[in-house]
């Protein structure tokens, strides 16, 4: 679960305002305190975009991996960055949290031509 989908609570807009990966000019940018680590094939990659994770876990997953995404937040400036006040309560309840988020991404299956 987590920010996007309302576990930290809030309505839809709200928790999806500051999201990096929501679209807007934040997915292009990064930020010092946030990184995101894509794990696949048993490897880590840490990179410094949302877009750039994204791009690579659908890469992987296509490739037959199952993908994880960690989200890794170092700061409170940084996760008003990543997703705004409801971020920033979530990173204050544990702020020594390993893993501010993760998401798991499980079973791309080529379906094939479709008429």
């Amino acid at each position: 679960m987590g920010i996007l989908n309302g576990v930290a609570g809030g309505n839809r807009r709200s928790r999806a305002r500051g999201l990096a990966g929501l679209g807007g000019t934040r997915s292009k940018k990064a930020h010092k305190d946030v990184d995101f680590v894509v794990r696949a094939h048993g490897r880590e990659r840490y990179l410094g975009k949302f877009y750039e994770a994204a791009a690579d876990a659908m890469y992987q997953l296509l490739s037959g991996a199952d993908v994880t995404i960690d989200v890794l937040i170092h700061s409170e400036a940084g996760a008003r960055w990543y997703g705004g006040d409801v971020a920033v309560a979530a990173y204050k309840e544990d702020p020594d949290a390993s893993v501010f988020e993760r998401y798991e991404i499980r079973g791309a299956h080529l379906i094939g031509r479709v008429a």
